[in-house]
């Protein structure tokens, strides 16, 4: 069945008990040989096009982002931010799930460099701080750039934070990035946000 999903482009998503000792000696009661190692379990299940996520929040999430676009073609991701800290907290995730934040081809920091100024240090993720927080013209011109990068197979946006002109800023900007989704880009986007 997975294979078969897998096949018709597809994703299967799975919340699976049994990945601690205790929970899989609970599960045995119930399931007896089915509760087994979650390393093989994800080894197997992986290659069948089956993504296992850790709760029930994140399958919720996972259904929404999979309702809305294609599954990546890989893990390489690009991200911009609005802070520092945001940045990290990508990076802490990413490590944990597999996920690589390769870096940037060089034209592609060419082109944000003339976007973001001499300030920013670029990177991937990006923090486009100031800049993109202040100017909306900006932040489209950051986010087509990195859609455009040739090393990455999904861009992840820090959503805007309400702020000054708060919920009419935000929504504004949510529409912007909707219309280059709808606009069948050159890869999927993830929309994130630190609330």
């Amino acid at each position: 069945a997975c294979r078969g999903a897998q096949k018709a482009g597809k994703p299967i998503l799975m919340f699976k008990i049994g990945g601690s000792a205790a929970s899989r000696a609970a599960a045995l009661a119930h399931t007896g040989a089915l509760a087994g190692s979650t390393e093989v379990f994800d080894a197997v299940a992986g290659q069948s096009g089956v993504v296992r996520l850790d709760s029930l929040d994140h399958i919720v999430e996972a259904a929404e982002y999979f309702l809305h676009a294609p599954a990546p073609k890989g893990r390489r991701a690009t991200a911009i931010t609005l802070s520092g800290g945001f940045k990290g907290l990508l990076l802490e995730c990413a490590d944990r799930n597999g996920v690589i934040f390769p870096e940037l081809a060089p034209e592609t920091l060419t082109a944000l460099k003339t976007v973001l100024g001499d300030d920013v240090t670029l990177g991937n993720p990006i923090d486009g701080g100031f800049t993109v927080v202040s100017s909306r013209e900006s932040y489209y011109k950051c986010i087509d750039i990195l859609a455009a990068d040739k090393n990455t197979d999904v861009l992840i946006l820090q959503e805007e934070l309400p702020r000054f002109d708060t919920a009419d800023r935000k929504a504004e900007n949510l529409r912007g990035m909707e219309k280059r989704v709808a606009g069948g880009g050159p890869k999927p986007f993830a929309v994130l946000s630190k609330i």
